[in-house]
């Protein structure tokens, strides 16, 4: 049965430690033992000097999701990639993530697949309306 557990990376190397764990599973033909790698993140607009930059900002900086069939050879695959510090749980085995917690992190992820399509609707409407997002924003009104 394949369950989801929580990989701790060095920070800002989340992405890197994804794709390096798929790297590994298919040089040592376990991929099939993995179902997906996710790194959670969903997009947010900021004012950086009056101008609206995008931008994706991880839900769990320093994890990466993964949903698979454990084994030891998995288990020592992942823990042993640069960059990864080891499994959320305790010390010497990876613990799946309850049901309830999954939900919560998956809910998370459904948040951000909204908030994208939101994004998407806002970037047809700055289109249809011919707003300049490249005006600054009033500070005054």
């Amino acid at each position: 049965m394949k369950n989801w557990y929580i990989v701790q990376s060095h920070s800002n190397f989340e992405n890197k430690v994804a794709k390096l764990i798929k790297e590994e599973a298919e040089k040592n033909n376990v991929s099939d033992k993995i179902d997906e790698i996710v790194v959670p993140t969903h997009d947010i607009t900021e004012v950086k000097r009056g101008k609206r930059v995008q931008r994706k900002k991880k839900y769990f900086p320093g994890y990466v999701l993964i949903k698979s069939e454990m084994n030891n050879e998995l288990y020592h695959m992942i823990k042993n990639i640069k960059k990864v510090s080891g499994f959320l749980g305790t010390k010497g085995m990876a613990i799946p993530v309850s049901d309830k917690e999954h939900v919560a992190t998956y809910g998370l992820s459904i948040l951000a697949k909204e908030q994208l399509i939101a994004s998407k609707y806002a970037k047809e409407a700055i289109k249809k309306y011919k707003i300049d997002t490249n005006k600054p924003i009033p500070t005054k009104l």
